[in-house]
């Protein structure tokens, strides 16, 4: 008689054309299934106002590839009644232009000192961001 749980740990990472979502496993014994939306809103965004990407993903599935869209997507437990959790869990994306990419750069200046810790995408930036420790 209880509502699915929240999905917990939903992340999307872009590959070439393709989203890779992932997430943590339900454990409710009356698990159905997932349902995946999508909404080109990269914040507020709001389940009914989104569409759905996939209708059922498996209960003992814990990530699923999708097309790369930039917006956000959203994913509900669903158990065998055909309830749905309370609250959608949702990750954004406002890269798909990734396919292809072929990007080489050498900065030779100011002289760079210590490690590179990683490289972001900052869209407020322009571009990538390089750190260094």
């Amino acid at each position: 008689s209880e509502l699915p749980s929240d999905v917990t740990g939903f992340a999307v990472n872009i590959i070439g054309s393709q989203a890779y979502l992932s997430w943590n496993a339900v454990a409710d014994a009356d698990l159905s299934h997932y349902r995946i939306r999508w909404t080109p809103l990269k914040s507020g965004v709001v389940w009914a106002q989104s569409v759905d990407v996939v209708k059922q993903v498996s209960a003992s599935a814990t990530s699923v590839t999708v097309p790369a869209m930039v917006g956000s997507y959203l994913i509900k437990a669903v158990d065998y009644a055909g309830n749905e959790s309370v609250t959608a869990a949702w990750a954004s994306s406002s890269i798909t232009w990734v396919q292809g990419l072929n990007a080489v750069e050498t900065v030779s200046h100011p002289p760079w000192t210590g490690t590179c810790v990683g490289v972001e995408y900052d869209e407020s930036a322009g571009g990538l961001v390089v750190s260094f420790e």
